[in-house]
């Protein structure tokens, strides 16, 4: 399906207000609701320590939108790291689902530590690069194979099952083959154009679309428009200017006037885009995320509080279940030869 009659552009594609404002009503939403469970478990009664039940100290801050925007950058780059090993368009893919399920969702209702791993397995389903629950869960520690699972379910209904990402790299090729045709062309020669410094345009802008994929601009922007900034990045490292190009786009977009004003206009967007692969390229600070996971993990506690065992589930716990029981001694009475 082409991207203009896509899911993505009706429903995945924002203004960069619109994003402020989705963002903050997932926000806003979460704390309601954190508060309300709070609320619910003082109507029960404090334990003798004066504390709400199952709190052994005041209930931690809730996240602010930044802070959940940088923990979330954090986990789309452990995305990236862990799918060095997995086709481009599977981290494409994980990339963009972690970044759309978090615009209606905060991270205070799902932690971005169990989900991302999640994106990426549901990525290689979607991308026909199939990678095994097991193979993925022995990578991180605290998620096992029937977590992984059973939050594929939630994943998909907060992507809406819109479940085909458009990306810019399949674009960067389309545009570089019809460079290909054009480079022996005198505009294009006397522009410095040549096979040479195509193919080491070409491996640059693929860099520069990752970090646009780390970036707002995934959801601000088709992905024609980012593969011509990362096409215009990775020709300006070869020190050619994509100028008689952008004319010839503008021309094929508005045949009939093809004039200046678009010129302009396209530049123009592509130098914000440009801005958005700085900010995609930037490192997060590791120390600052430590201490926001930590303010998060202790707001989940609060308004999540772990459920006592009752001392029958914890003899069950401790010895197995009464159906587990039976079928070991199921087991050692066939190997006796008891009936």
């Amino acid at each position: 399906m082409d991207y203009t009659e896509s899911t993505q552009k009706s429903r995945w594609t924002f203004t960069a207000e619109e994003l402020a404002e989705l963002r903050a009503a997932a926000n806003v939403k979460a704390i309601e609701r954190g508060m309300a469970a709070l609320s619910k478990a003082a109507c029960k009664g404090v334990e003798q320590d004066g504390s709400l039940p199952g709190h052994s100290k005041p209930p931690s801050e809730p996240l602010t939108v930044e802070q959940e925007l940088k923990l979330l950058k954090y986990y789309h780059q452990t995305i990236k790291q862990m799918s060095k090993k997995y086709p481009l368009r599977v981290l494409a893919c994980a990339l963009t689902y972690l970044k759309r399920f978090y615009i209606h969702h905060s991270v205070m209702e799902f932690d971005p530590s169990k989900t991302f791993l999640t994106c990426i397995y549901m990525a290689g389903k979607t991308e026909e690069r199939y990678i095994p629950a097991d193979v993925l869960s022995q990578q991180v520690k605290h998620i096992t194979q029937n977590s992984l699972l059973k939050s594929e379910l939630a994943m998909l209904k907060g992507l809406n099952y819109d479940l085909i990402v458009h990306t810019p790299f399949l674009e960067i090729d389309g545009f570089v083959e019809d460079l290909r045709k054009l480079i022996d062309q005198p505009e294009y020669k006397d522009a410095g154009y040549s096979v040479e410094k195509l193919n080491r345009a070409r491996q640059a802008a693929v860099g520069a679309a990752k970090c646009l994929m780390m970036s707002d601009a995934v959801v601000l922007y088709p992905p024609g428009m980012l593969a011509l900034a990362a096409l215009r990045s990775g020709f300006t490292d070869q020190k050619v200017k994509l100028d008689p190009y952008f004319k010839r786009v503008v021309e094929k977009c508005n045949p009939e006037t093809g004039d200046k004003g678009s010129l302009e206009k396209l530049v123009s967007d592509l130098e914000k885009i440009d801005a958005y692969g700085v900010e995609g390229h930037a490192k997060v600070n590791d120390a600052e995320v430590k201490e926001i996971d930590r303010q998060l993990k202790e707001w989940l506690k609060c308004v999540n509080p772990p459920k006592s065992k009752s001392k029958k589930e914890g003899r069950k716990d401790g010895k197995g279940t009464s159906g587990e029981a039976s079928e070991k001694a199921a087991k050692k009475r066939k190997t006796n030869g008891g009936g």
